[in-house]
């Protein structure tokens, strides 16, 4: 089921350690969950495709963690290693963007260790198994 993350953002801190942080007088920031597949494991991870609206530093990590799900290998907000990933399991699996002649569109790979730790998952259930076959 698809649900829209819509909470303002700003940013906080010093220069080489800036934060975003939810606000009301935050700028405006929308973030459009499209599907996610839950894994078998006692680390209750899941593989979450999203839609960015706007761009907001950190906007995916933060709205997904105000959610109460941070990216696994975020510790910036709240995230916890693991061995699945030893850095923010964060990627761009695309980008389209419009360039005023019509939208330009890549796709981009997985990283190695990513794309490793995705093919050794398990999905949970048939529908995720059924979203997993389709989207990764």
């Amino acid at each position: 089921a698809r649900r829209i993350l819509d909470m303002p953002l700003r940013v906080a801190g010093e220069r080489g350690a800036r934060r975003s942080v939810a606000a009301a007088d935050g700028r405006p920031a929308r973030t459009q969950v499209q599907a996610a597949v839950h894994l078998v494991g006692d680390e209750g991870i899941s593989l979450v495709e999203v839609r960015l609206h706007t761009g907001r530093l950190h906007q995916i990590r933060v709205h997904l963690a105000l959610e109460g799900y941070p990216l696994v290998g975020d510790t910036a907000y709240g995230g916890t290693p693991s061995g699945l990933c030893q850095r923010p399991c964060l990627h761009a699996r695309g980008l389209l963007i419009d360039v005023g002649t019509g939208p330009f569109g890549v796709r981009c790979p997985l990283p190695s260790d990513m794309a490793e730790s995705v093919r050794a998952a398990i999905p949970a259930d048939l529908r995720c198994r059924a979203i997993a076959r389709t989207q990764w």
